[in-house]
Order: C-alpha cells, then structure tokens, then sequence
C-alpha cells in the first residue's frame, strides 16, 4: 500500500511511495502529528539519481523493521533536494556547523517534534549487527526522547540556535591584488597531470574553468578540458558528462548525469573552442549538446538527472564485456578502447581511449549495443536555473554552430511560458506538470544570466526588457541589509553562499548580472547593490579564495569596468566577440560609442580602433 508520497509530483518522492516506511512530505500536516503524538521527526533528504540514496533505500527504508520502527516512534519526512533546495541549504550548513566538513546526500536529520534539530548525518547503513546504524540508532533515540526529553530538547535548542545565525558583515575594500591572489592559490590546488583541482574525488569546478577563461589564464584550462574527456568521466559513446570521477585520472565516474554539469561544462568547451579551434573542444561541444537535446529534453525543456544505476547495477548501462560486443569488434581493437576481461571497473569496462576520432565506426557499434539496454531513469523535473544553464552553454555552442541559436531561443520561450505565470515564476514541474513551488534566488540568477546571453547573441531588446524586469524581482525578493537569501518567504531565512559549490554561486551570477545590467541600462542602483555586495563578501574571499571562483570573475569585471559598445546592428556585427568586459548594444549612430556606468569613454569611427580600444582596457 502507497504511503502520503503516492500524491507527490517529484519523482524522487515517487521512487519512495511503496516503502514500507510511512513517508510524509514537508508539510503541516507531519509537523501536527509530530506535535499531537510528541514524537520526533526523521528528515530524509535526496534526489532520484543519488546512488547513495537508493543504497539507503535497499537497506533500511525497504527494511520492514527499521520501518516498523520509524512508523512507532518517529515521524518521516522526505525530501527532494532538487525540488527544495533551500531545506537542503539549510541542513547542509547545519552539518557543517557540526562536523566542520561539508556533508552530502542523503542527509539525515533528526528533529523534535518543534522542529528543533539534535542529531544530523549523511549516509547511515542499516546496521543491526551492533555498529550504530539504523537498527541501533531509532531504538537509542526513541528511549532518550521518552526517557529525557528536557536534555535532549536543551541541546537541540542551542544547536536550533546556531543554525540560525547569520554569518557577521565583513565588509572590504576591494584591493588591486585579488587576481594575483586567486590564480597563485589555484596554481597550488592543480594537478599538473591529469588536470583539475583536487585529487579524488574530482569534480569538474565549472566554475574555476569558466574563471580562468574569463582571466585569460589558459593553461590549467586546457590541460583539464583535454584530461577530462578522455573516457569514462565523459561518455565516449552518448555523450556527456558524468557527475564526478572518483578517481585523479577521470576514468571511473560517478555515472549520473545532471543536465546543470552538462551546461555548463559546454559553455565551457564552446568558449575554449572559439579561443583556440581545438578539433576536440568542438567535437565535445557539440556531442554534448546533442546529448542534451537526444537524451534530456522534451518540448524543448530540459530533465534534471539521469541515474546512475540501471537494473539496480551502478553503471550496467554504461560499461562493456568482450563477449557483448564479440563478432562485431575485433579483440585487438576493444583493448584499444579498454574493453578487456579483466575489465576496469567491477569485471566490466568503462570505454577509455585518448583518440576516439580514431574509433568512430567502433563507438557507432558500441552505441547500438547499449541501445538494446535500458537506459538508466530519468529525473523528468524541469527546474528553471539548471535549463538556464542548458541554454547559456547552447547559445556559446552556436557560436560553433548556428543551429543551436533557434535551439535556445526557443526553449527560453518554453521556459518562460511554463514557469513564469501571472507574473510569479516558479522553480520546477514535472515535464508534464504544474509548477507548484515559487522560485529561488539561483532560479533568477542562472534565468537572467541566459537572458542576457540571448540579448548579447541576438541584440534583440525584448531580452533586455526581462532581464530588467527579473533583476529588480530579485532584488526586492533576496536581497536585504547587503545580503542574499536564497529563498524569499521560505521556512527558515537562510543567507545564499557566495563560494561555488555544486555549480557556480547564485550569488556571483547576480552579482555579475547587475555589473553588466548596470551598464547596458544605465542603473547606478544595480551598480551600487553589485559594489555593496562584493564589499560584504570580500573579506570571506581572501580566507579561501579558490572556493570564490565566481565571485573572482565579478571582481575581476568590477575593478576593470564593465562597458558598452553603441552603434548601428551592421557596424556591431563587424566587431569580434563580446569579452567579458564587453557588451554591444544597437544605436543609431554611425560612430561607436563607448560607455560605462553615467559616464561615456571615446567615440570612435572604426571597429580596429574599437578593438585597439577596449584590449588596452585588460591589459
């Protein structure tokens, strides 16, 4: 029998509504009976392509002991990160105010029946063999709370306290030395080898990536974006990436694959492609975004995940055997591609070549074999900052290729026409669905960051008209005493992070939004909330600065000056690409005219002297 989760739009509450487990949503209606029975609450906190929330799943909430005990003694709450992530923010941060480390999925959190928290971990095994998991835990917590509820409930208090607190102001003056800093720190994090920041696990850090190219700093750029899609973190067969390696060398990934990664990391190799005509950077481009559009779209909008596992096996539809592709390709040649019997990952084998121009014919064989599988779930959300990103990475793709412009154009239109209604823009719906929960402030950062993007590749007015319309939304939702809050009304007031975590800040992204709006409108207002915003994060900056990549790039472009370049559309066109200094905007003057904020630089009559002009500027 279905529990409460049966009626439930998110397909992750949809992957739990036949646990055994009595699930509730986040609702009043949970949070009364926690009340009425006194009874303390168990949050549970996910998302449907999450390999270790389906492990949790298997092992204690199929259990139907553990489950006969959350339905005695607790009240349980789950919930889909995707579809609330300012609930997750806030745990999120609860945990690391706790352990000092950043936590993950799945969350688990336990909380009095006031909703005060007392006890929080990520995974937690079933246990019952005497090692503190699950089976072991809701006994323990269960008796406390019978047995000595004041103590527990006076601990929860002050930690109740201490995840409300906001971080104090610290406000900066900007100084000229943040970029030498930045990139001296980067430096220092990078492996020189096999690319990227860390060492394992290793993400793709979009948002250094996107920075660096920002800052003209190319090496570390190139060395990771040819490391990376070498096979196994990039599918070398459909396309795409996955979610992270798990090794240094990006060759066993972690197989989910989430259209926000997608995005951006084709903003990225688009951007590369165009600065230096790599064949690789064009071919990756351009896989990835018919992935995209292949795999995760419909009506053109775009799914949120795709999973890891497939039949319950983690990368079953990803990986390869000899035998399966036996007669078709010769031995000699799988091993090139690194399908072998040993295999490289759980007896099978992820497909790994550093020349897969090389195996075209034999990917194309490979691919056919993988269409007889099933393919891994897919998370049919629609959420408004990760199709944003889909479309921002589309629009520098058809800078590549042409076809992708009407591509993004359109699925703006789709965006904007399914989530923006009666004048109230949403955060998410199934494909199919109706919106339900109101926007955040990354659904606003990332749509006003691809509107932008629209009017710079098209010059047409009525994009500026939205991103004007949204910032001012944004502003009067999430912004209060100098700061950012992720939601605007939500359950708890929770201050939005300026450093970059799963993608790049929602904070930088307005922040950077505002630096270009300010210009191409003329709004001293946007200028002056970008300036008193850096100001209030600068001094976090300077303790990590590497975590702030973003928020670099809005320095970076604050200190040397956004400008606008007028002129009539045809004398535009004979312009090179807009640097992230540059915006063009259509006038009837036949000279340039070059401005910032209130105030205009030069006019002049040529786009040489234009280009002489503005490469001085960022010299």
């Amino acid at each position: 029998m279905a529990n409460r989760l049966e009626s439930e739009d998110s397909p992750y509450l949809q992957q739990h509504k036949d646990n055994p487990v009595d699930w509730y949503p986040w609702s009043d209606e949970a949070f009364q009976k926690a009340v009425d029975e006194k009874k303390p609450i168990f949050v549970s906190i996910g998302y449907s392509s999450c390999h270790w929330c389906h492990v949790m799943e298997r092992e204690s909430f199929e259990n139907t002991e553990i489950a006969q005990q959350l339905n005695s003694s607790f009240i349980s709450i789950k919930i889909d990160r995707e579809e609330r992530p300012d609930l997750d923010k806030h745990y999120q941060d609860l945990y690391y105010l706790v352990y000092k480390k950043g936590g993950g999925w799945p969350l688990s959190i336990f909380l009095t029946h006031e909703k005060k928290p007392f006890h929080i971990d990520t995974y937690i095994p079933a246990g019952g063999d005497g090692k503190g998991g699950m089976a072991e835990l809701l006994p323990l917590i269960s008796k406390s709370y019978i047995e000595d509820f004041d103590g527990l409930n006076s601990s929860a208090e002050k930690l109740d306290r201490i995840s409300q607190v906001l971080a104090p102001k610290n406000y900066r003056e900007i100084d000229d030395r943040f970029i030498e800093r930045y990139l001296h720190e980067v430096r220092d994090i990078f492996d020189g080898e096999f690319g990227g920041f860390s060492t394992a696990p290793k993400f793709p850090n979009s948002g250094t990536l996107n920075t660096l190219t920002v800052l003209d700093n190319w090496d570390m750029v190139n060395t990771t974006l040819q490391e990376m899609v070498q096979g196994g973190f990039y599918d070398l067969v459909d396309g795409g990436f996955c979610r992270y390696s798990v090794d240094r060398e990006w060759l066993v990934p972690h197989f989910e694959k989430m259209s926000y990664d997608n995005g951006l990391l084709l903003e990225t190799y688009s951007n590369s492609y165009l600065k230096f005509q790599i064949d690789i950077y064009k071919r990756v481009a351009l896989e990835t975004a018919e992935f995209l559009i292949e795999k995760m779209s419909k009506n053109s909008l775009f799914y949120s995940a795709s999973d890891a596992d497939s039949g319950g096996v983690e990368g079953g539809y990803f990986t390869f055997t000899p035998d399966e592709a036996d007669g078709k390709i010769d031995l000699g040649t799988l091993s090139k591609l690194s399908i072998t019997s040993n295999g490289n990952f759980d007896g099978r084998s992820i497909i790994r070549t550093g020349e897969p121009q090389e195996f075209q014919n034999e990917l194309k064989i490979l691919k056919e074999i993988r269409q007889t599988r099933d393919y891994p779930a897919i998370d049919k959300k629609i959420i408004v900052s990760w199709n944003s990103m889909v479309i921002k990475g589309l629009l520098r793709a058809s800078l590549i290729d042409s076809r992708y412009l009407e591509v993004a154009r359109e699925s703006m239109h789709s965006l904007l026409e399914q989530l923006f209604i009666n004048k109230t823009l949403y955060h998410s719906k199934i494909i199919d669905g109706t919106p339900k929960i109101e926007a955040f402030l990354e659904d606003y950062a990332y749509l006003i960051d691809a509107l932008l993007e629209l009017y710079n590749r098209t010059l047409d007015k009525s994009y500026l008209v939205d991103v004007k319309r949204f910032l001012k939304i944004a502003v009067d939702k999430f912004y209060r005493d100098d700061r950012w809050f992720i939601s605007a009304d939500g359950d708890f007031e929770t201050e939005a992070e300026a450093d970059d975590g799963s993608y790049p800040s929602s904070v930088a992204k307005i922040i950077n939004s505002l630096l270009s709006s300010a210009t191409l409108l003329d709004s001293l207002e946007f200028f002056e909330i970008a300036e008193k915003s850096l100001q209030q994060i600068y001094g976090t900056y300077l303790q990590h600065p590497p975590a702030f990549a973003t928020v670099t790039e809005a320095l970076y472009r604050y200190k040397k000056g956004v400008v606008v370049v007028k002129s009539t559309r045809s004398n535009l066109e004979k312009l090179n690409n807009q640097t992230a200094l540059t915006l063009h905007k259509v006038s009837e003057d036949s000279s340039y005219e070059i401005c910032g904020v209130g105030q205009c630089y030069k006019s002049l009559d040529t786009a040489f002297e234009v280009e002489q002009f503005l490469k001085s500027r960022i010299s």
